[in-house]
């Protein structure tokens, strides 16, 4: 399995690639990536990850919920077909403090971001028009029964 964590900011986007061999066992791939919080970059990012993972099913996307800034980067990789996380940043901030992790900077942010992910898995994220659609689909209206 491959988590790249994201750390999102206003103007750019740091993403960071682990692989997860088993409990504890992770491997950083390459160097942490850079793109603009643009949709020219969150394209970039598509085509950053399509290269570094061969098989897409075996990723799983975590990024932070910083303001609004992921929203559009978020869609961008769900509907390239990603499994895409969101999470709290405030849950990234306490992980990183209960590993006893010092420096911060958006690179060592990315990579503890992609530790998180690997460590807690957290829930896929959807988007708002998948829910309501999920929602519609399950939902089954039932004639009343009425006797007589």
């Amino acid at each position: 399995m491959f988590v790249p964590g994201l750390d999102v900011g206003k103007s750019e986007r740091y993403a960071c690639l682990l692989q997860v061999h088993g409990p504890g066992s992770l491997t950083r791939i390459g160097g942490v990536k850079t793109v603009a919080n643009t949709a020219k970059g969150h394209e970039q990012l598509v085509v950053w990850l399509a290269k570094s993972v061969a098989v897409r099913e075996d990723l799983s996307v975590v990024m932070e919920s910083t303001s609004v800034y992921w929203e559009r980067g978020a869609m961008t990789l769900h509907d390239a077909g990603y499994a895409v996380s969101v999470v709290n940043a405030a849950q990234i901030k306490f992980f990183a403090k209960s590993t006893l992790r010092r420096g911060k900077t958006d690179k060592l942010d990315a990579e503890m971001i992609a530790r998180y992910g690997a460590v807690m898995q957290p829930a896929r994220w959807l988007p708002p028009r998948q829910i309501w659609s999920n929602c519609v689909r399950s939902f089954t209206p039932v004639a009343p029964s009425w006797s007589s």
